[in-house]
């Protein structure tokens, strides 16, 4: 599924704070992110590494775990 569909499939199903993980890379991330801007959508990009043992990693950056935060503190808000 390409991120633009990815994206238009949150918004038909009212989402608007998504994670992204692409499978070691980074390729769709900014793609997504941009279409996700471009609707409302705050998409948090992560990464997933995998590691010669096979075991799965994912990754944030600072600034996305500080969008996660936000993300967090926004839906337990939301729910109240």
């Amino acid at each position: 599924m390409s991120p633009q569909a990815i994206v238009d499939t949150d918004v038909q199903e009212n989402l608007r704070i998504i994670t992204i993980v692409d499978d070691n890379e980074i390729g769709n991330v900014q793609a997504a992110m941009t279409a996700g801007s471009a609707v409302g959508v705050l998409v948090i990009p992560a990464v997933e590494l995998s590691t010669p043992e096979g075991l799965d990693r994912w990754t944030l950056s600072d600034k996305d775990k500080q969008r996660w935060a936000l993300a967090v503190k926004l839906r337990s808000e939301h729910k109240r």
